[in-house]
């Protein structure tokens, strides 16, 4: 196992991608973690603002972060992929429940 933050590991990056796994591989998958959930809020917040019902608004949400979750898991360095498993999987969870809850609301 090579040194956490050993800096030929940037300089044997090739593109911004690289780059970005390599800090996300020094932060244990907390950098690309950090954008699924703050990307997710941010799209929540305009959902609301836009006077979204709150079941909607955590559907289209939830939605967004599974698809950009599950994408990012697809990233791997080292053997490590760039979010935790768990995350998508939370995302979905999320999803089949406020599905289930706005059908269940309306009939």
């Amino acid at each position: 196992m090579t040194d956490p933050y050993n800096l030929t590991l940037l300089a044997n990056a090739n593109s911004w991608v690289d780059y970005m796994l390599v800090f996300n591989y020094w932060t244990e998958a907390i950098w690309f973690t950090s954008i699924v959930f703050v990307l997710t809020i941010i799209m929540f917040t305009v959902a609301k603002y836009n006077l979204v019902p709150t079941p909607e608004s955590l559907a289209a949400s939830s939605f967004f972060g599974f698809v950009l979750s599950s994408l990012f898991w697809l990233f791997t360095y080292a053997g490590n992929h760039a979010v935790y498993t768990f995350i998508p999987i939370m995302y979905l969870f999320a999803l089949s429940w406020s599905v289930v809850y706005i059908y269940w609301k309306s009939s």
